[in-house]
């Protein structure tokens, strides 16, 4: 009974060093745009518009107010 009990903590020892040693893997990249996004958000904007998105004359009007 206490050759069992020894190897379950041991057992319990190697995988608690192995996950204190290992980080966790990144779930997402967050690029440059996604952090301004989240950033205008939580400073209670809208979030940045994204050029790509809109008529060739609402991007004209977006650069020069800029």
């Amino acid at each position: 009974m206490d050759v069992i009990l020894a190897l379950v903590g041991l057992g319990v020892l190697i995988w608690a060093l192995t996950s204190l040693f290992s980080p966790p893997k990144k779930h997402k990249d967050f690029s440059l745009h996604d952090r301004d996004d989240a950033t205008s958000r939580a400073l209670g904007g809208g979030g940045v518009p994204d050029l790509s998105k809109l008529e060739p004359e609402e991007r004209e009007q977006k650069r020069e107010k800029y």
